[in-house]
């Protein structure tokens, strides 16, 4: 897990695509009146941080609780949570959006 995270870590800052995605998330979700975004299947937390950094409150799930412990150390003042992409156990409307 740890070479996986190591390979992600800088997979915003190389990928120019991802980051003209994960920029049109946040104006979608910005015109659409904002509100707490959920990155399901957030790996490393990687995106979850980058989606903070641009001003998003933004939280991370995923499956692996080896993937979410790198997560909680990389990113520690971000939250991360164990769960199934399939079955997030998000509370109705607790999410304004989405992100897989």
């Amino acid at each position: 897990m740890v070479g996986y995270a190591d390979f992600m870590r800088d997979a915003i800052g190389r990928l120019p695509y991802l980051r003209a995605a994960l920029t049109l998330f946040v104006g979608s979700g910005r015109a659409g009146g904002g509100g707490p975004v959920a990155n399901i299947g957030c790996g490393p937390g990687h995106v979850t941080a980058h989606l903070h950094a641009l001003g998003v409150d933004a939280f991370g799930i995923d499956l692996s609780a080896g993937m979410v412990a790198v997560a909680r150390r990389d990113h520690p003042g971000l939250r991360f949570e164990v769960a199934s992409m399939k079955d997030p156990d998000l509370p109705a409307a607790s999410a304004a959006g989405m992100l897989a």
